[in-house]
């Protein structure tokens, strides 16, 4: 809750009081700070409370690059967008298949949490020093939202804008749940050890990363939002199948598949937002991750409530019905909507 409070946090303050700093330089201090927070978690933190206020730092400064990618993205690559954003994310997904066996490794070797942190602290000051080091083209004209900015931004194509916010918000709470309560349904309904309850979260992560790569090719062939139509159809018919998986071994299988149909969301949504003119782009790439951050923070933690009451199975079916609006939005995305 604390990163995904800190992650909201973060895209409000970059978008409000950070408009005038180049990007260049917010990146080089946004890993200066998660370094600090992650740091301050492992060497510092004495309690749940402490723990929660460094990992609300962490959040914060992690929105930067995060929000930071794609309005850049939106902002200097009008044609081709989503063929561009697929490429973006397709790191994060990489990121989150290394990072948890890397993590894992330490902690099998006798390392303790607190140093793995402060190790992870050290890996952002290392992003630090090579992004300063990097040519970096700004985003010309950024201005530091006021009414008068957030009313222009909305009139270009209000529809268009409440479409992508509601997708940000929509996806991310699905992809989150899954990420969060996968272990304990595993754990829960087939005695799966963590290493194997854990491995099933991965694998959700390499089907994202396979099928962006191969979402590309796609793409000189389809239009983004049949893409979008066909994936969200697969990825919440997956959901259900998930739920009613007999074995751990099959769960892990359709998990896989599952990351696979939910990969191309997410970038060919974001892919709209080069349709608004100059940097409203990127204002509308962070409302896309700040309705995203509010959606990971929201789903999970209502996931809690419907399994004690329902059972682990429905109140994991039950993530389809955010997956499938997010679906049905996408089949109604204004297409005749202004293009800058």
């Amino acid at each position: 809750m604390g990163f995904f409070v800190g992650r909201a946090l973060g895209a409000l303050l970059l978008n409000f009081f950070l408009a005038h700093i180049p990007v260049k330089r917010t990146l080089v201090v946004a890993y200066v700070v998660q370094a600090a927070g992650l740091a301050g978690a492992g060497l510092l933190s004495h309690s749940l409370w402490s723990f929660f206020g460094f990992y609300v730092l962490v959040g914060l400064a992690a929105a930067m690059p995060m929000t930071i990618s794609g309005m850049w993205v939106s902002a200097h690559v009008r044609e081709g967008t989503e063929r561009a954003m697929t490429l973006v994310v397709s790191f994060f997904a990489l990121g989150m298949v290394i990072a948890p066996w890397v993590v894992g490794a330490l902690m099998g070797t006798g390392s303790n949490w607190r140093w793995i942190l402060v190790g992870e602290g050290g890996l952002s000051l290392l992003l630090a020093l090579v992004t300063a080091g990097t040519r970096l083209r700004d985003i010309p004209r950024r201005e530091n939202l006021r009414l008068r900015q957030i009313k222009e931004v909305w009139g270009f194509s209000p529809g268009l804008l409440g479409f992508i916010a509601a997708a940000g918000f929509l996806y991310v709470g699905a992809e989150s749940t899954l990420g969060v309560w996968l272990p304990k349904f595993e754990q829960g309904l087939f005695g799966s050890g963590a290493m194997w309850a854990g491995l099933t979260v991965t694998s959700f992560w390499i089907g994202e990363l396979i099928g962006r790569l191969g979402v590309i090719p796609l793409l000189k062939r389809f239009r983004g939002p049949y893409l979008v139509l066909w994936f969200g159809s697969l990825f919440t018919v997956l959901c259900v199948v998930i739920a009613l998986s007999p074995t751990q071994a099959v769960s892990m299988l359709i998990v896989f598949v599952a990351g696979l149909a939910a990969s191309a969301i997410w970038p060919l949504i974001s892919g709209h937002c080069s349709r608004f003119p100059h940097w409203h782009a990127g204002v509308v790439y962070s409302a896309m991750v700040f309705a995203g951050g509010l959606g990971s923070i929201s789903f999970p933690y209502a996931f809690g409530p419907a399994a004690h009451a329902f059972g682990f199975r429905t109140a994991m079916a039950l993530v389809a019905l955010p997956a499938a609006f997010v679906t049905l939005l996408a089949a109604y995305v204004p297409r005749t909507a202004k293009r800058a």
